[in-house]
């Protein structure tokens, strides 16, 4: 592969003077208007010196020496390829482009059942599951750009994708939950071990492990009583690191387990005490603490602290913030991401990886990403020196978006912390009654969503204009209804009420059907197709609610009803819902 080319057509750059190389301990490039020199000491390094060159000539600079040294030896990505979306291969060629653009040296596939695995057939079952050809050309590719690609796989919780077979049901603690203990449960997780060993190059593998909350809690505590989940937990390890042994691989897994297993939460608490025995008996694994909503630098510091007291190698993931529906939260990203890494410079961590999770179905496409990983790219090669205006910067030219895009972007969350799911709420939101449970103000949501429309609107070259634009426009005219649809019916408002029926409503159908298109044109530009029919259903859903809404309040208006039911209800308030999946926003029915 010319790396050269790879990068200068990656950003449809072209340079037609000399390019000196030569070894450099980190990145350096040199151009004084005649040549080049770039300095390196990886295929990762001399990638970047290639970005950092276009970047700076791109930029009117025609005299320049940079000098860059990495704070860490493993920066990467971690792509989600478990939660609807398994990006084609082609489409992870691409992400690897962009990675080795910023100099990132890692790609990590978290893939709980999506590969294929001999002698399991509903292993990855019509879920897009990559074949072993497949994988090995991924593998093939990132090592031309100097990337490693480390298998991140599942072998206790998060596999309930799997596990909801009946066929399977051996292997079975709780839906998610692998059995412990269960000899049928180590000859698939050899399995899933010996596949990725004989698949990759590299001698890593992620293990998982993590959020295993209800583990030893269902089919295990029947057969076997209740025991200490510590030493449930420390068993397993120990058991899955043999293998892992046996097949010459150095593990690594998350650590939130031994944080918070014997206080059922996702947070990491600080005053957790791990039995000393645990600790002494762990096997030689790589703890991956994360976090990815904590801002304050002090909460960081005592947490790789903690973890240093287990004698192990300490790794740290944080989050690009793309898993709360249809947006990247960039600026929330920003905010947590920064402290984190500080410490990580700090407590002299070697690897960071900067997680792209895809939760409730992968709504938003990986590639709105990119704007998030110039903030570890640049924590790499800057060190403690970067700036704001450093990671602007390289947004820019990797992606062609400025600041006030990327900002008005995030205000899709209108500037609460991402679990509050604003922007995906109103997107789902029922018409006639609100299920969003947060006492939302309307006049901030409008002004904010107003705005934003008007920056998107000032770059229509962009790429996914029509995608930011629609979306936008689709919320604030749902914020509109959520806001005024009820006062209008109380008062019995019928001007508003027939134009809500006979313009507003059809007129957002028809937005719906459009920003459906253009997810869908997205979609299978990037991933495979099983997965969208998950979004197939929740946009079939929200659609067919607009043509009900329409219709009761003609009914109502026409005198054939009486009253709207929905609208007799008094909202409560007080509410604060977070972690909203599409379907809380959609149906009061759980089930």
């Amino acid at each position: 592969m010319n790396i050269e080319k790879t990068i200068f057509e990656l950003l449809g750059f072209k340079f037609d003077k000399e390019i000196k190389l030569e070894y450099y301990p980190g990145v350096r490039v040199c151009f004084d208007g005649y040549g080049a020199v770039i300095g390196h000491n990886s295929k990762a390094a001399l990638a970047r010196g290639y970005f950092l060159l276009a970047k700076e000539i791109r930029a009117g600079n025609t005299d320049f020496d940079i000098r860059q040294k990495p704070a860490f030896e493993t920066c990467g990505v971690l792509l989600d390829m478990s939660r609807g979306g398994v990006m084609r291969v082609s489409a992870v060629k691409k992400y690897l482009n962009y990675m080795a653009a910023l100099g990132m040296n890692m790609l990590m596939l978290y893939m709980e059942d999506v590969y294929e695995l001999e002698g399991y057939p509903f292993f990855g079952y019509q879920r897009g599951r990559y074949t072993k050809a497949e994988l090995r050309e991924i593998d093939d590719y990132a090592d031309e750009l100097g990337i490693e690609v480390i298998p991140c796989i599942q072998t206790l919780g998060h596999m309930a994708q799997y596990l909801r077979w009946k066929a399977v049901a051996d292997v079975r603690d709780t839906p998610g939950v692998l059995m412990v203990g269960e000899p049928k449960t180590y000859e698939l997780i050899e399995a899933m071990i010996k596949i990725m060993r004989n698949t990759f190059r590299t001698n890593r593998i992620h293990l998982g492990m993590d959020e295993a909350h209800d583990m030893g809690l269902g089919k295990y505590l029947e057969k076997n009583g209740y025991h200490d989940r510590y030493r449930i937990f420390s068993s397993h390890l120990k058991r899955v690191y043999g293998i892992c042994e046996k097949y010459e691989l150095k593990p690594m897994i998350w650590s939130d387990m031994f944080f918070t297993l014997d206080k059922n939460r996702i947070d990491y608490d600080l005053d957790t005490v791990v039995p000393e025995e645990v600790i002494r008996e762990m096997p030689d694994v790589n703890l991956v603490f994360w976090n990815y909503f904590r801002t304050d630098e002090e909460y960081y510091k005592v947490n790789l602290q903690k973890h240093r007291a287990f004698g192990k190698e300490v790794s740290f993931a944080g989050g690009v913030q793309t898993w709360n529906g249809f947006m990247p939260n960039l600026s929330h990203a920003m905010v947590t991401s920064k402290p984190a890494l500080k410490q990580c410079i700090e407590n002299n961590v070697r690897t960071v990886i900067a997680t792209v999770w895809c939760d409730d179905g992968c709504e938003t496409n990986h590639f709105l990403a990119l704007s998030g990983l110039p903030v570890f790219s640049e924590y790499c090669y800057l060190g403690l020196d970067v700036t704001d205006g450093h990671i602007y910067d390289t947004i820019y030219a990797l992606t062609g978006m400025k600041r006030d895009l990327t900002e008005a972007i995030s205000d899709f969350f209108l500037g609460e912390i991402s679990a509050v799911r604003l922007g995906k709420a109103f997107f789902y939101c029922d018409p006639l009654y609100d299920l969003i449970a947060y006492d939302v103000d309307y006049d901030k949501a409008e002004r904010a969503w107003e705005n934003a429309i008007k920056t998107i609107e000032k770059y229509p070259g962009v790429p996914n204009y029509e995608y930011y634009l629609t979306l936008f426009k689709i919320i604030l005219e749902k914020c509109g209804l959520r806001k005024n649809l009820r006062a209008g019916y109380l008062k019995r408002d019928t001007e508003y009420l027939r134009k809500v029926s006979e313009v507003i409503l059809p007129a957002l159908k028809k937005e719906y059907a459009r920003f459906l298109e253009i997810h869908r044109r997205q979609w299978f530009d990037t991933y495979k197709a099983q997965g969208f029919e998950e979004l197939n259903v929740r946009y079939g859903g929200v659609i067919a609610r607009i043509d009900y809404a329409a219709s009761e309040i003609a009914r109502f208006l026409d005198g054939e009803t009486r009253k709207i039911e929905e609208l007799e209800t008094e909202t409560l308030t007080g509410i604060n819902r977070t972690w909203g999946s599409a379907k809380c926003f959609m149906s009061i029915y759980i089930g």
